[in-house]
């Protein structure tokens, strides 16, 4: 009898167990096809329009396509005989606005047959009447999408700032170059407005040659008269200042977009690790499906995005300024499917700040030079250019405050307390002490007052 009861209990036991292994087989199975079967349903479209949401252009802006034609129409390029006036057959803008204005240099001899010609003239007007209206370069927020190209944003913008400083020298017509330096900031302002880091990093740059051959100008005596309207002009060309998180915002819905090529957004929102795992990181699915199997070890699509969202969030912070970087966040890693270097983003917010300094700084260089042709005598302090001047004091993006300006006795100094946020009243040892980067080294300002015109560089090496 009890060995009856005991062998039909095990028997029982038996049908339990392989019940429980024919259950874990079969989830196991359902679990291995739908990792091995189901691929991820990205959204580019979404995303796409969450980031021209954040700062659409005007109503009658122009399209992409028009714009791309027009930056791209430079016939004077084609001459034979001017290409061999330029460095690498082009216009060079660096060597057009470096050393002295001598005729007999041969880019400048060819300068001036472009900028008299009817066709530069011509399409001058074109591109200052498009920088006015406006436009938009949309975005496709997939891993081999079209992203916007700024070589012609960046040649047409030095191109103008060209044009300024020959209008100035040969024409004495100093608000034709005002006008060639709102609208070659009107071509930032345009070309900057998806807010991805590329950009940014092209509007930064920009701004420094614009604000440098400004302050050159000021320097050398050709500033327009009217320098209030030119900081007013100025300010509504290049917007207000964004803060960190604007900078970063089209970047961070643009990795929220790649996320969604790498993460089945069904069944549980797993990483697609075979798509993880080809070797550019973007290229089409690899043939290695089962690897999804081992998707429970990484982060799911919530978790990612959360991790992403908080490392953009301590990068950027509230303010707009420099010193309010902080320490450096911890990027997400690989277990939340981020192949990409995202350390760049935590520093590419400087690089804009120090554009708007160069920028408020030679609207204060402007301002100084036509306060002192009027009165005699350099102020005093920068507020006393507001507001007949300027409608507001010039600020240091490296903490917020009013940039720093004193009197000397033969002239005074302007200058930034530069990256590590310490004021040494102007002083500098470095052989460029108007350059932030690596060479400012802590313990030295950023002085504007002491911008020069670069050396020319003979192109022919001569």
């Amino acid at each position: 009898m009890a060995t009856g009861r005991h062998t039909a209990g095990f028997g029982t036991r038996r049908i339990l167990t392989r019940a429980v292994v024919v259950v874990l087989v079969a989830s196991f199975a359902h679990f291995a096809y739908l990792r091995i079967t189901i691929r991820p349903t990205p959204r580019p479209e979404h995303w796409a329009a969450r980031i021209a949401a954040l700062d659409p252009p005007p109503p009658a802006a122009l399209s992409a396509e028009e714009v791309y034609a027009l930056l791209s129409n430079r016939p004077w390029e084609q001459d034979a005989e001017l290409a061999k006036s330029f460095h690498y057959g082009h216009f060079d803008a660096d060597q057009i606005l470096a050393g002295p204005w001598d005729a007999d240099r041969p880019e400048i001899a060819a300068t001036d047959k472009v900028f008299r010609s009817d066709e530069f003239i011509q399409a001058r007007a074109a591109v200052m009447s498009a920088a006015r209206t406006g436009w938009y370069f949309p975005v496709d927020p997939s891993p081999a999408g079209f992203m916007p190209s700024y070589t012609v944003v960046r040649a047409w913008s030095r191109l103008l700032v060209a044009h300024s400083r020959w209008v100035r020298q040969t024409r004495r017509d100093l608000d034709a170059a005002a006008a060639d330096w709102v609208a070659a900031l009107e071509i930032c302002r345009n070309s900057s407005r998806s807010r991805l880091l590329i950009g940014w990093l092209s509007e930064s740059a920009l701004l420094f040659i614009i604000g440098r051959e400004m302050t050159c100008a000021a320097r050398e005596g050709d500033h327009p008269r009217n320098v209030r309207a030119l900081a007013e002009a100025v300010d509504r060309a290049i917007g207000p200042p964004q803060t960190r998180s604007m900078l970063l915002e089209g970047e961070r819905l643009y990795i929220h977009s790649i996320l969604e090529y790498k993460f089945v957004r069904e069944r549980g929102q797993w990483i697609d690790v075979s798509q993880t795992l080809v070797a550019d990181g973007w290229s089409a699915p690899a043939p290695l499906r089962v690897l999804n199997l081992f998707s429970p070890l990484f982060h799911d699509l919530p978790t990612a995005s959360a991790r992403h969202d908080l490392y953009f969030s301590s990068v950027g912070g509230p303010a707009a300024a420099l010193s309010s970087s902080g320490p450096e966040p911890t990027p997400p890693t690989v277990l939340d499917g981020c192949l990409w270097s995202l350390d760049v983003f935590s520093r590419s917010p400087n690089l804009y700040y120090r554009g708007r300094c160069y920028l408020d700084a030679a609207l204060a260089t402007v301002a100084v030079a036509e306060h002192h042709r009027r009165q005699g005598r350099y102020p005093d302090t920068l507020d006393a250019l507001v507001p007949d001047l300027l409608p507001r004091v010039p600020v240091d993006y490296m903490d917020g405050a009013d940039l720093r300006y004193c009197r000397t006795a033969d002239g005074y100094v302007l200058y930034s307390i530069g990256a590590d946020g310490i004021d040494n009243g102007g002083a500098s040892r470095n052989a460029k002490p108007w350059l932030f980067g690596p060479d400012e080294g802590p313990g030295n300002d950023v002085v504007f007052s002491a911008i020069v015109r670069e050396q020319h560089q003979d192109p022919r090496g001569q």
